[in-house]
């Protein structure tokens, strides 16, 4: 997952969004989870600093990475 979202963000002009399951909220052992907070960590460290975490708290959560300052 994490070397796609590289590609992504290295194709895309103005950056990327995407929607992730967050661990714990959904009861079904087969899901691929990864904490929100570490997710935002990870992008901000190998993407851009720029980062928008929109977690309201659902099965899901929703990172934005832009480029540029």
């Amino acid at each position: 997952m994490k070397r796609l979202l590289r590609e992504f963000f290295r194709i895309n002009r103005v950056g990327i969004a995407f929607t992730h399951l967050a661990p714990g909220r959904r009861q079904d052992p087969t899901d691929f989870t990864y904490p929100p907070e570490a997710m935002v960590a990870w992008c901000k460290e190998e993407l851009s600093e720029r980062v928008v975490l929109d977690d309201w708290g659902g099965v899901t959560y929703v990172v934005a990475v832009y480029k540029g300052s």
